[in-house]
């Protein structure tokens, strides 16, 4: 019987030299595998394809009974590892921490454990008049997210 950890391990080290990065294997039903890989440029079907049949050629009939789907880790998903986060480095993010903060802003830098996300909220000085936009860098642990995302503009 095979395993998702099975299938990972294969994963990563076919990806060894290339552009791509392994996101995730899942299993969503007892007879299927879902492999989400992802790279700076967008996931090339071809890549894709060819990976697919990697895998199966290495499984063999123990991969007959399950279905094999390879893609893309999808634009509007949450990021699952870190080379997700450098990916998308300067690009506008939503975070939602585990205590339940939200933040959005441009994603300024990525490290080996967290990352820092400009965030600019308007405040209110005392004795102002109006509101001033203010920029804050908020550093925040991977361990402490709920999901982050990138912002999709038109």
């Amino acid at each position: 019987m095979i395993q998702a950890s099975d299938i990972y391990s294969f994963v990563e080290g076919q990806l060894t030299d290339t552009p791509y990065f392994l996101v995730a294997v899942d299993q969503p039903e007892a007879d299927s595998f879902a492999v989400a890989i992802d790279s700076a440029a967008p996931a090339d079907i071809d890549f894709c394809a060819e990976l697919s049949r990697e895998i199966r050629d290495h499984f063999g009939a123990d991969l007959d009974d399950y279905n094999l789907e390879v893609g893309s880790a999808g634009l509007t998903a949450p990021f699952r590892v870190r080379g997700q986060y450098i990916k998308n480095l300067g690009k506008e993010i939503e975070v939602l921490t585990n205590a339940g903060r939200k933040l959005r802003g441009p994603l300024s830098a990525v490290d080996a454990d967290t990352f820092t996300v400009d965030v600019t909220e308007k405040r209110k000085e005392e004795g102002a008049k109006r509101p001033v936009e203010i920029t804050e860098q908020v550093t925040v642990p991977f361990a402490d997210v709920k999901y982050a995302k990138l912002i999709l503009k038109f």
